[in-house]
């Protein structure tokens, strides 16, 4: 049975934000012993920002095109 998309995407994503939490802790770590790691921090607080606001963006993108007749409001307000 093939996933649907969005499984896979939500995966992807969620990998990428671990990745990215990763990097920042190891990078954590490596402070304490006297590592360059300042790259690494910088790295994985840039991976999670990107991956979470593209996935709003896009997500916010998808609801808006896809989803909604445009006369509906998406607040329930007439």
């Amino acid at each position: 049975m093939v996933k649907p998309s969005w499984a896979i995407r939500r995966k992807v994503i969620w990998s990428s934000i671990i990745g990215g939490f990763m990097m920042i802790a190891l990078g954590a770590v490596g402070l304490f012993q006297d590592k360059i790691t300042g790259e690494l921090i910088t790295g994985g607080v840039a991976l999670v920002t990107l991956v979470a606001s593209a996935y709003v963006g896009f997500a916010t993108v998808d609801d808006k095109w896809h989803h909604m007749p445009e006369e509906e409001n998406p607040d329930g307000e007439d």
